[in-house]
């Protein structure tokens, strides 16, 4: 049982990020994003993964984090896409 609550927990981290990448390809607006944030997002899941890859090897935490750090730069590449030009 304590495993299913694992996996459940790791899942459901996992997409916390979809809604805001959802949002933002639907809208293409990114003015309410901050690159600091999704930056420090996306490299800090990567380091945790890569961190319990070596260490725990723990399934939920690595699905946790491989599949945040995935959505996180999903959203940094959706950042740079969408973001206005001050140019014009």
């Amino acid at each position: 049982m304590i495993e299913l609550i694992g996996h459940l927990g790791a899942l459901l981290l996992s997409f916390s990020s979809a809604p805001q990448l959802i949002t933002t390809y639907r809208k293409k607006d990114v003015t309410g994003l901050s690159l600091n944030m999704l930056l420090l997002w996306g490299v800090g899941c990567a380091l945790m993964g890569i961190y319990v890859l070596f260490t725990s090897r723990q399934l939920p935490l690595l699905i946790n984090y491989t599949l945040n750090t995935a959505l996180v730069f999903s959203n940094i590449v959706l950042y740079f896409k969408y973001k206005p030009n001050k140019n014009k």
